[in-house]
């Protein structure tokens, strides 16, 4: 199953974004976590299947109504098969 690795910038703190990808996470099946950075970046992993991790992607662009992602970096990174759930880190 892949992973990835992916920088989300914009307006993506302070505005229910990491709250957001654990729900659509989660409602995927996805794994993994996404926390804030002090550069005002968001900084998340997730592991899933290829369609799964797309329809995520995507519903991080459309945002919370408040947000704005203005860029999205994604890397593979090597998959953790033990890993369960998606939960926000701090």
């Amino acid at each position: 199953m892949p992973r990835y690795a992916m920088l989300a910038q914009g307006r993506v703190q302070g505005v229910g974004f990491r709250w957001a990808a654990q729900r659509n996470a989660q409602a995927r099946g996805l794994t993994g976590w996404v926390r804030n950075r002090a550069d005002g970046c968001v900084e998340l992993e997730v592991q899933g299947d290829s369609p799964a991790v797309s329809a995520f992607s995507a519903a991080l662009h459309r945002g919370t109504g408040y947000s704005r992602l203005e860029h999205l970096d994604i890397r593979e990174i090597p998959e953790l098969p033990e890993e369960q759930g998606f939960r926000v880190r701090y």
